[in-house]
This record gives C-alpha cells, sequence and structure tokens, in this order.
C-alpha cells in the first residue's frame, strides 16, 4: 500500500511538472471575459484616435480637356517607394462609361496612378515606357483615395 501512494505521489508530482513546464513562457490572455455570461467591454487603451483603416478604394477618373470621360483606359496604382525606385504597379482596370477606374480593397500606401494614354489623346507629361506603351504617371495627394487626370483630346 505503502509503495502504490508513492507511486502515485510521484505520478502527481511529474503531471503537475509537464503542465507547469507546458506553460512556460506563454503569456494570459488579456481579453476579459464575463463572470456572469453577460456582454463583456473590452479595457479603455486611453487612446482617443479612432482606429485607422488599412484598406482603401482608389477611383481614378479619366477625362479629356472638355470634361468628357474617356472610356476603356488601361489604368494601374503603382506603389511609390520612398527610396526613389521604381515600384509595383497592379493589374491595369479600364475606365467605364464615366471614365472611372476602381482599384478596390487595396492597402493603403503612397500611390500613383498609371494612365496608358488611349489613341487619340496626348498629355503634356507623358513617356513610353520599356514595353513601348505611351504613359502618364500621376502621384495621389497624400492620404487621397481618388484623382482625375485630364488628357487632351487630338
Amino acid at each position: 500500500m505503502k509503495q502504490l501512494l508513492t507511486c502515485l505521489l510521484a505520478l502527481t508530482m511529474v503531471l503537475t511538472l509537464t503542465f507547469a513546464l507546458a506553460a512556460c513562457g506563454e503569456e494570459p490572455d488579456p481579453t476579459p471575459t464575463p463572470d456572469d455570461g453577460g456582454t463583456v467591454t473590452p479595457p479603455d487603451d486611453g487612446g482617443d484616435q479612432p482606429e485607422q483603416p488599412t484598406r482603401a478604394n482608389y477611383v481614378i477618373t479619366v477625362v479629356d480637356q472638355n470634361g468628357d470621360a474617356v472610356v476603356g483606359a488601361a489604368v494601374s496604382i503603382c506603389t511609390v517607394p520612398t527610396d526613389g525606385g521604381e515600384g509595383t504597379c497592379s493589374l491595369p482596370v479600364a475606365t467605364d462609361a464615366n471614365g472611372v477606374s476602381t482599384h478596390a480593397n487595396k492597402k493603403i500606401d503612397s500611390y500613383a496612378a498609371q494612365v496608358v494614354i488611349p489613341d487619340g489623346y496626348s498629355h503634356l507629361d507623358q513617356y513610353e515606357d520599356a514595353s513601348g506603351s505611351i504613359i502618364i504617371k500621376v502621384p495621389f495627394a497624400e492620404g487621397a483615395t481618388t484623382i482625375t487626370i485630364e488628357l487632351t483630346k487630338n
């Protein structure tokens, strides 16, 4: 009987030590839980600033000098790296009947709108890219998610 009690005590100690080591290094979950099954109100973090969105829809409108929509223009948005590099561009989205191209749910970042200039139009700041397309790249104002680009109808 004494040997059985000694074995149970040893087993209990081993299990206690195992669970203690398994929990070692884990931080307790700071999320409050209701004691009475009611609603939990998270603690105030002391900040008065509303949570900023991390994604937004970017809307580019392309018109001619008369304000008429330029339909079917291929529009991409491109990141603007702080080191002055090229950045990366999204796949183009063609402008609709209103001259609007929407790039939905993009990460908020510094962007430029890039438009492949359609035949019959031009822009003072246009240039030819590596693929031979005539493009214009216009940066969004800081914090802006909409931009209008005016092309000249030839």
